[in-house]
């Protein structure tokens, strides 16, 4: 005795229409199914690299903290050029004038120089001014490096050279 397994697929037998809807949407959710798991797979993939990158920045930033200086040492580069930010602020505010506005101070404690671009409405506002921060006892130069007049007034530029404090 054989047993043949039974033959399904009659030969000359249509499909239904329906049947064949059907098997046409059961690929096509088949399809994108197999899409979405593919992209899937490739945030999972960008959430990995982030949550290692998270962590290398973590062991970076305690590295550093680690290795930072502690604030009582302030007897390196960056206490020295703490001292004279204060005196030389204090400069600028007695010399200030209604006149003048700063728009930009680059102090270099190494150097013991500053560089000032100054808006003035006026010439007579500008060189009072160099003339007051040459009457600074502490100032041994102060230059007017660059002028130009502009719409709004005069934008300058002045050069400070100071010593330490001599009081």
């Amino acid at each position: 005795m054989s047993l043949m397994p039974p033959n399904l697929l009659h030969k000359g037998r249509r499909h239904s229409p329906i049947g064949m809807v059907l098997l046409a949407a059961g690929i096509a959710i088949g399809l994108w199914a197999a899409h979405a798991y593919h992209g899937l797979r490739g945030l999972n993939a960008d959430v990995a690299e982030a949550v290692l990158a998270q962590a290398d920045l973590k062991r970076q930033r305690d590295k550093l903290r680690a290795s930072a200086p502690k604030p009582d040492s302030d007897r390196g580069l960056a206490g020295r050029q703490k001292l004279p930010l204060a005196p030389t602020l204090a400069w600028l505010e007695q010399t200030w004038s209604d006149n003048l506005a700063y728009v930009r101070i680059d102090i270099d404690s190494a150097a013991r120089t500053q560089r000032l671009d100054v808006e003035a409405r006026h010439d007579d506002a500008l060189l009072a001014l160099v003339d007051a921060l040459s009457a600074i006892p502490d100032v041994t130069a102060a230059s007017l490096v660059r002028q130009r007049r502009g719409d709004a007034g005069i934008e300058a530029t002045i050069q400070l050279r100071w010593q330490e404090n001599s009081r």
